[in-house]
């Protein structure tokens, strides 16, 4: 008679696969951290020198370049917005998934 022999899995192996789980993880927020960076710089860079250059053909000094501000943190709250919600969908849905 031939004795079954299983594979054995070992802790090594286990700690691994998490550490490669959580470097994913990591990997993933500061992707999504330099998204939003980008995303915020690029919007206040747009708006405040598309107010500038308004001010300079107007002769209207900080009028445009104030409302550039101001548009672009109302855009740069809606981008991030938009960017963060699957994230808290995703997070309302594990919540759910647990209490179940």
């Amino acid at each position: 008679m031939k004795k079954e022999s299983f594979p054995v899995i070992k802790n090594s192996t286990i700690k691994k696969n998490t550490t490669n789980s959580d470097e994913l993880k990591s990997k993933e927020i500061a992707l999504m951290a330099l998204q939003i960076g980008f995303t915020v710089a690029f919007t206040t860079i747009l708006f405040v020198l598309g107010g500038r250059w308004l001010d300079g053909k107007f002769q209207t000094a900080p009028i445009f370049i104030l409302s550039g501000i101001v548009l672009a943190l109302i855009v740069s709250f809606y981008l991030v917005w938009q960017i963060v919600k699957p994230l808290q969908e995703k997070a309302k849905k594990g919540f759910e998934e647990i209490k179940m």
